[in-house]
């Protein structure tokens, strides 16, 4: 049993290291003001984001509300909540633990509801795509990939931003979307991480 538990861990971790890495590109501005500074603000949002087939979060909300209620009543609202408690709390968490795992080697940190900092990440969701994979979320592993919009800007004035970046081919897998979503966040931080770190070092 216990090898059967690492065979399938060494599996997983190979699957991983041929995933792509996600794809980021400098649309404005660049980010050598961020040089010297130590303390990030960050904020997530999930506005105008699609999922899949649908154009907008809330008209995926309400279409599996719907479906939820109608094999189990009342499981509806309980998967919503779920989603937007992931959604807002668990899987922006887990982009900040990865994002520092990279900046704070540089004394850089990023934590969210840091008005003090001079500098805010704003890190926007823009395309969640479809579930690829099986439909029964237990049978096999499933992917999903994300978009994301990354715009810096000053914490006292919004209007003020110093870069935009677009962060495409973000992967997660897993087995059902929670465990996919969860993945790519942890991948998107990690690889900003990266990109932040690599990009200062090289304003030297």
């Amino acid at each position: 049993m216990k090898k059967s538990a690492f065979f399938l861990m060494v599996i997983f971790l190979m699957t991983k290291s041929m995933v792509a890495s996600p794809d980021f590109k400098i649309l404005s501005g660049n980010l050598s003001k961020l040089s010297k500074e130590k303390n990030m603000n960050i904020e997530f949002r999930f506005d105008n984001m699609t999922i899949g087939k649908f154009n907008s979060e809330k008209e995926y909300i309400d279409y599996y509300v719907k479906d939820h209620n109608k094999k189990n009543p009342g499981s509806g609202e309980k998967w919503s909540q779920e989603w937007n408690t992931n959604t807002r709390e668990k899987y922006p968490q887990v982009f900040i633990d990865q994002i520092n795992t990279k900046t704070s080697k540089r004394g850089m940190n990023f934590s969210q509801k840091n008005s003090d900092a001079t500098y805010t990440m704003i890190v926007k969701t823009v395309q969640v795509s479809q579930l690829m994979g099986a439909r029964n979320s237990f049978a096999e592993k499933q992917e999903v990939k994300l978009v994301m919009e990354i715009s810096i800007v000053e914490t006292k004035n919004p209007n003020n931003e110093i870069a935009k970046i677009s962060v495409t081919k973000i992967s997660g897998t897993g087995y059902g979307l929670p465990m996919c979503m969860q993945d790519a966040f942890s991948s998107a931080g990690l690889e900003t991480g990266a990109f932040i770190t690599k990009q200062l070092n090289n304003k030297k």
